[in-house]
């Protein structure tokens, strides 16, 4: 959906200079001081923005290293790809360890699992920082999984393995669905919970521990979000919805 130029999505006006965008940094810095020197903003398009310090970034992603090598629209494709890979077999994992299925029936969710419009769409129209949602699949995985430890101990693994898929979803471009998707997340686990497939003291334990451990690791990041976001205004436009919880539930 890449070969006529008239249907790349409206999108990629953005995916694509910000891919660029970090290629010409990492080669005009060198690889090693590119990386480890992250450009804060750039001046490239509209008269300067915010670039690693934007929620959105994927400066530090599979996506924006495929792009140091082939061009951005390639590159959608490779990321699309891998995290597709990740859908499967996380799908797959999630079916044996954590749904207790039988080998066929797992097979069946991780097809249905990669085998959906989702992706592709959101690559069609541009919107790669999607991608890393599928990395849902580990994130139960390590909240639930193992369900036992050893003398009912805390188990550090699980947490690290939490802490990397924040990570990966705070790094990856996915920084504006992470809170939806992290509940999300954490509705399927409690579902697990109801059915005696999950313990819920794991998985408020490795949670916390990996949530805190998520935050130290991406302190930089979080940090300057908060400051580039926080000089904008959002209540200049009205949108549908609710003022406050309180007015939700009163109504």
């Amino acid at each position: 959906f890449y070969d006529d130029p008239a249907g790349v999505g409206l999108d990629f006006t953005l995916t694509a200079p910000g891919l660029l965008e970090g290629k010409y940094w990492t080669v005009s810095n060198g690889l090693l001081n590119g990386l480890f020197h992250p450009p804060w903003f750039t001046t490239s398009w509209c008269a300067g923005a915010g670039f690693y310090a934007d929620p959105q970034s994927a400066f530090y992603s599979p996506l924006q290293w495929f792009a140091l090598g082939v061009d951005p629209f390639l590159a959608t494709h490779l990321s699309m790809l891998l995290f597709a890979v990740v859908a499967y077999w996380g799908s797959y994992a999630v079916g044996r360890k954590l749904l207790r299925w039988d080998a066929p029936s797992a097979t069946v969710f991780a097809i249905l699992g990669l085998v959906n419009t989702f992706l592709p769409l959101h690559s069609a129209v541009g919107q790669a920082g999607y991608h890393p949602l599928y990395l849902w699949t580990l994130l139960a995985l390590a909240l639930c999984w193992p369900e036992k430890g050893v003398r009912d101990r805390f188990l550090a693994w699980p947490a690290l393995g939490v802490a990397l898929c924040l990570t990966g979803w705070l790094q990856f471009g996915f920084g504006g669905m992470i809170v939806p998707a992290f509940l999300g997340t954490l509705l399927f686990c409690l579902l697990l919970v109801l059915f005696s497939l999950a313990r819920l003291k794991a998985i408020v334990v490795r949670a916390a521990a990996g949530g805190v451990l998520a935050i130290v690791l991406n302190a930089s990041k979080l940090y300057e979000s908060v400051s580039l976001l926080r000089n904008f205004q959002r209540d200049f436009y009205s949108m549908p919805g609710f003022a406050s919880l309180g007015d939700a539930i009163s109504d």
